[in-house]
């Protein structure tokens, strides 16, 4: 197998996974990723604890990529008008580390 080919593979396998539906609420892995990513960015770790200015209608999906990729839960802190102040107590409290 040649480099070209094996990444070929590793593509097409990340592609497969991305479209897989991983929440119980139909979410597939790609979604989760990408609203992860948001909610993470600017993060300089992302396993430490998470506070986040979020639009409310992101709060759904968020809630289920924290969850599917940390172990915590994304919860309401504050609410002003379209938006919520969320936290995460984030992958290491929640594994015990």
């Amino acid at each position: 197998m040649t480099l070209e080919t094996a990444m070929q593979e590793r593509d097409r396998m990340m592609e497969e996974m991305n479209a897989e539906v991983v929440s119980p609420l139909g979410f597939t892995r790609g979604q989760l990723q990408d609203a992860f990513n948001v909610l993470t960015k600017g993060m300089e770790n992302w396993k430490d604890p998470i506070v986040k200015v979020i639009r409310k209608d992101e709060f759904v999906i968020m809630r289920e990529a924290c969850s599917f990729f940390t172990g915590s839960f994304l919860e309401v802190e504050k609410e002003k008008g379209d938006f919520f102040i969320v936290s995460a107590e984030g992958y290491y409290m929640a594994i015990g580390s």
